[in-house]
């Protein structure tokens, strides 16, 4: 039992060290195209924009998976000598494909595919060992709660989500729309059942909420976040069709209920514990992600003013956050657990700084953007500024996305730092 504990421990620990790696070289990428637009000459002959987009999301959607996978090996708790054996080479092979994920947004080979840019090839290995660290995980947990159960659904929908993506058909409208779903059940359903399943699972080890409601809440919450991440999904396949006003409503009302009623649970049960200040920091951006603009972007009438605006792709930046936030605080609990009494004592003095850092960093990120989306919208689509014009009245929101954007790279790199 003592040498499973430690395998699997050693395996979550390199996991979340990878995933604050990731996200400190994702902070830094997006800070140069941020700081493209601010002047033009940054990455003049170097590399263009759209690379540097389709390699921040690239990073953000390997670290958020990354914390994810940690998390799940934090849960098991036995494991046979075959699991034992494979679980190492789960983690090498799982640090190769970040390594080369990183190359390849590096020298210019992604594919350019919206939420889904690693070449097939990469894709293919990430599915593969994503079923592998499900069957690690199955087999150690036996799926004895809601918290086992709700992640391996979960990442097995993120790795269907995966599959989905690799159907190319030849159809460029097939393409497109098996891209949106791949995507969306990749981060809007499968990402966000796994991350409820954490956060729940946290709340409980932590002595937050007893095991009954927390599994309750697990089931709950997951259940409304799945339905609203589905619609979520969906909407814009609808918007661009002509739009079904019975599933734009329905998008409104589920998205926004479910963002509401997981916040309240989490930030309840959250207040007063350090670790999980995290999970308030998810709880704040799931709302405003798949709640808020996951609602909106759903009208029709408010999808086609936002359309090509710095709005359309923060619902997705925002959602991946709050999964981020999650594996940050299932990373420090693991930190926390291996700490000696006397040690976790001597770090609590520092210990908010790097969260403080983040937290701040990603809110000034998430509003400058917001800020920057509807100052577009308002002078491209109301008044008929052209873009180069619209993007010199957009100077002072892209130095504030700058800001943060250095804020939470720096509260990142002390948290990792602080290991």
């Amino acid at each position: 039992m003592e040498a499973t504990r430690e395998s699997t421990d050693s395996g979550a620990h390199t996991l979340f060290k990878a995933m604050i790696a990731l996200l400190v070289v994702y902070a830094l990428v997006a800070l140069l195209g941020a700081a493209q637009f601010v002047d033009d000459r940054t990455l003049a002959g170097v590399m263009p924009y759209h690379q540097v987009g389709a390699w921040a999301a690239v990073l953000l959607r390997l670290a958020l998976l990354t914390g994810l996978l940690g998390g799940g090996l934090a849960m098991i708790e036995t494991a046979n000598e075959r699991t034992r054996a494979l679980l190492p080479w789960l983690v090498r092979g799982w640090l190769a494909l970040l390594v080369l994920a990183f190359f390849a947004g590096l020298l210019g080979l992604l594919e350019g595919r919206a939420g889904l840019e690693l070449p097939p090839l990469l894709d293919v290995a990430q599915v593969v060992l994503l079923l592998g660290f499900i069957g690690v995980v199955a087999d150690g947990t036996k799926a004895r709660d809601a918290f086992s159960l709700v992640w391996l659904l979960g990442m097995g929908i993120v790795a269907a989500g995966g599959l989905l993506g690799l159907l190319l058909t030849g159809d460029a409208l097939r393409d497109q729309l098996y891209g949106t779903l791949a995507a969306g059940l990749l981060l809007n359903v499968g990402a966000v059942l796994a991350m409820v399943a954490l956060a729940f699972g946290l709340l409980h080890r932590t002595g937050a909420l007893y095991k009954d409601g927390a599994e309750s809440s697990t089931y709950f919450c997951g259940g409304l976040l799945a339905l609203a991440g589905g619609v979520v999904t969906v909407a814009p396949l609808n918007v661009a069709n002509g739009g079904s006003v019975l599933l734009q409503g329905l998008t409104v009302i589920v998205a926004l209920f479910a963002a509401v009623i997981f916040a309240l649970r989490i930030l309840r049960a959250a207040n007063g514990a350090r670790v999980l200040r995290w999970l308030a920091l998810a709880a704040v951006l799931l709302f405003g992600g798949l709640g808020l603009l996951g609602a909106l972007t759903a009208v029709e009438a408010v999808g086609r003013w936002t359309l090509g605006t710095r709005l359309s792709d923060l619902q997705t930046l925002l959602t991946s956050l709050a999964v981020v936030a999650v594996g940050l605080g299932a990373a420090e609990a693991a930190r926390e657990n291996a700490l000696r009494e006397e040690h976790r004592v001597l770090r609590r003095g520092l210990a908010g700084a790097p969260f403080w850092l983040v937290a701040v960093g990603v809110i000034v990120v998430g509003v400058a953007l917001a800020g920057a989306g509807l100052v577009q919208v308002y002078l491209e689509r109301v008044v008929g500024v052209g873009y180069l014009e619209t993007q010199e009245y957009l100077a002072p929101l892209y130095a504030a996305w700058i800001a943060g954007l250095t804020a939470a790279g720096l509260g990142l790199l002390a948290f990792g730092l602080a290991d």
